[in-house]
Parts: structure tokens; C-alpha cells; sequence
């Protein structure tokens, strides 16, 4: 009587834990270093596998539909060298990565550290991932999953974490999200997504869902903010932030319902030869361009110094003048320069930080600035 008494007792004390591990049905402990492995389904009443350290995955980590992996404080997964992880469940037997313990960011994340191959999720959950800066000592981002590699995800979630649920470095890693659609990502403390620019090649974010975030903008790293190619920004109904503005190398496009944030004292850059913006809002449905506070002269606007017929439909453009762009010294939203082309047709501007929403200076050319509106103020010099 006395061994049931303990027993009763023990299991009573577990219970009152945050821990989900079941004692009956003990997990199988996955080892820290991790070459070809299938990960199934096997233990129904629960978790499948435990991992309680940073498991660097050099093969192919197969995981069927239904299973459940969790992971101690200090659990990761790190996929390096040839290795791939091939996360795919279905509709209703979901794959879930979570913590041990309830709650936000409780575990350290997972780390693709190789673009040899490509690691690819499809309906699965990640829960509670990115408990601190823990894979780089360069960096200090918090994230669930940290990319420096290639990576598909489709009809996943991720949520509860204190930082971004994505994060992906500068160029130089060459980190490209090769498919992302169909995703939910909610409850971050930061933002959402924390991309390079050129990552976003392959997304389809306009189907994805971003809610109750710290902040709810895709955010464009300081480190990845020159757009090579041709790209068409969807209107997301989250803003896009730019945290070291924004160099064009292609043709670009803003449709309507788009919105741009800018961080203070950076620019949208419109000088390479091949340059070529374009502003597609309507009437309903303008473009937003504007400072991340709603204060004139926040950031520095838009310069334009290439041959290209720039056309901007339904523009509201607010916050330039930080300080003067190119070669002249006045300060505005918009400013042209050599031979520059631009149309604006029914565009908006303010907080322009002076009286000049568009300054046109001659300087290395003759831009030609045609307004089809009344609504914009012009300063040549």
C-alpha cells in the first residue's frame, strides 16, 4: 500500500507540471548527431521522439505525417553539410515540432546551415521555437528557424516565439524560401518574417496569414536590400519594412494595396540603368510609401537618376526629406535627376519634411516630370 501511495503521489506530481512528456509512454530520445533516419508515428497516445540537444542532421531526416517531436530548453535541430530534413504531413496528421514545456519560445529552433540541398515542411507546426540568439555568434536574432540554406513550406504554422519565425542573413548565404504558401505564422514577438530582399523570389505571401505579431510587417533585412531581379511586390495586407531601404537593379512593380514602410533615414534607390519602378494602385486601393512614424522628413525618399519612363498610378507617398538625394540640396519625397523619367498620375504627397514634394534638378541631364493631378507640389533647382 505504501509503494501505491508513492506512485499515486509521483504520478500526481508529474501531472502538475508544464511538462507534456508522458511517463507511461516514454519518447525515443533522438541522438545529437544524426545521419539517414525515418521519424514515424509510432507512439499514439503522444510525443514520438525527444530531443535534449542540438542534433546536427548530415542525412536525410524523414519524418512521417502525425509525428510529434519535442524539444528540451536547449534542443535543436542544425542541418548542415548534405543534410535535409523532409518534414511532410498531410491535412489532419499535421508534423508538430514543440517544447517540452508549454509556452513562448521554450526551445532553441531549428538551423538550416546548408544550400547543398533542400529542406522541405508541409503541413507541420512549429511551436514555441526560439528561446534566444543560440546558432551564430555574429548574429542576435531569436528565431524559430534560422536559414541559412534552401527551404520549401506549405500549409504550415508557426507561432509563439519571442522573436521572428523565419529569419534568413545577407546575400552572401544565398538563403532563398525556393516555395512558401498556405502559411500562418502568428504570436511572434517580432516580425513575422525577417527576409533578404531576394528571398522573396519564390514566396506567395499574399496566401499566407500573419496575425498578432509584435510586429506585423515582413521586414526586409539590413543586410539584403538590393533587389537583383525582376519582382513584383503583392499586396499582403501586412506593410513591407525596410530596414536599410531598398536598391533596385530590374524591373519592379507595386500593385495596387501595397504598402512600404521605411526605417529612418534610408531611400528607394532607382539609379541602375535597368532600373525601372512602377506604381499600379487604384482609386480604391492606393500604394502606401511612408516612414515607420508618421513624421516629415523620417526617412529620404525616393531618387530617381536613370533613363527609364517611371509611371506611379495611385500613390501616397508621405515622410521623405531626412536630407537631400543625389546632388542638390533641397528635400522632398521625390527626387529626379539626369535624365529621369517619371509619371504621376493621381498621387498624393506629404509630410515631404519642406515645400517640395518633387524636386526636379538639372543636374547631368533634363528630367521630365508629368503630373496628371493637382495634388503634388514641384521645387527645380
Amino acid at each position: 500500500m505504501k509503494h501505491l501511495f508513492l506512485f499515486i503521489a509521483l504520478v500526481t506530481l508529474l501531472m502538475s507540471c508544464e511538462n507534456i512528456i508522458d511517463p507511461i509512454n516514454t519518447p525515443e530520445i533522438l541522438p545529437c548527431d544524426l545521419e539517414d533516419m525515418e521519424l514515424t508515428n509510432w507512439n499514439a497516445e503522444g510525443i514520438d521522439y525527444l530531443v535534449e540537444c542540438d542534433v546536427y542532421v548530415t542525412g536525410t531526416m524523414s519524418i512521417a505525417p502525425g509525428t510529434t517531436i519535442a524539444f528540451e530548453s536547449e534542443g535543436s535541430f542544425i542541418v548542415e553539410q548534405n543534410g535535409k530534413i523532409e518534414a511532410l504531413g498531410v491535412g489532419g496528421q499535421p508534423i508538430t515540432f514543440r517544447g517540452v514545456r508549454d509556452g513562448v519560445s521554450t526551445w532553441k529552433g531549428i538551423y538550416i546551415n546548408t544550400d547543398n540541398t533542400t529542406s522541405e515542411f508541409q503541413f507541420a507546426n512549429f511551436i514555441g521555437g526560439g528561446n534566444g540568439p543560440n546558432f551564430t555568434q555574429f548574429k542576435n536574432e531569436i528565431a524559430s528557424i534560422y536559414l541559412e540554406g534552401n527551404m520549401r513550406m506549405n500549409n504550415c504554422s508557426i507561432k509563439d516565439t519571442d522573436g521572428t519565425a523565419i529569419w534568413t542573413p545577407n546575400e552572401f548565404y544565398d538563403a532563398q524560401l525556393l516555395s512558401f504558401s498556405e502559411n500562418t505564422i502568428e504570436n511572434c514577438g517580432y516580425f513575422p518574417l525577417l527576409l533578404s530582399v531576394n528571398a522573396l523570389k519564390y514566396t506567395d505571401l499574399a496566401s499566407c496569414t500573419f496575425k498578432e505579431n509584435g510586429d506585423n510587417a515582413i521586414a526586409i533585412t539590413e543586410e539584403g536590400a538590393v533587389l537583383n531581379e525582376d519582382y513584383i511586390f503583392e499586396n499582403i495586407n501586412v506593410p513591407y519594412y525596410f530596414l536599410a531601404g531598398l536598391v533596385l537593379k530590374g524591373n519592379t512593380r507595386l500593385e495596387a494595396g501595397v504598402a512600404f514602410q521605411m526605417r529612418a533615414g534610408t531611400s528607394i534607390d532607382v539609379t541602375a540603368p535597368q532600373a525601372l519602378l512602377t506604381i499600379s494602385g487604384t482609386q480604391t486601393k492606393k500604394v502606401s510609401i511612408q516612414g515607420k512614424l508618421n513624421t516629415a522628413g523620417f526617412w529620404q525618399g525616393i531618387y530617381i537618376a536613370n533613363e527609364q519612363n517611371h509611371v506611379f498610378e495611385h500613390l501616397d507617398i508621405s515622410d521623405g526629406g531626412s536630407s537631400a538625394s543625389g546632388f542638390n540640396s533641397q528635400l522632398a519625397n521625390i527626387t529626379m535627376e539626369f535624365d529621369s523619367q517619371l509619371t504621376l498620375i493621381n498621387c498624393t504627397s506629404s509630410r515631404s519634411n519642406s515645400t517640395c514634394d518633387v524636386v526636379v534638378h538639372n543636374f547631368g541631364g533634363s528630367p521630365i516630370l508629368d503630373i496628371q493631378g493637382d495634388n503634388i507640389s514641384v521645387c527645380t533647382e
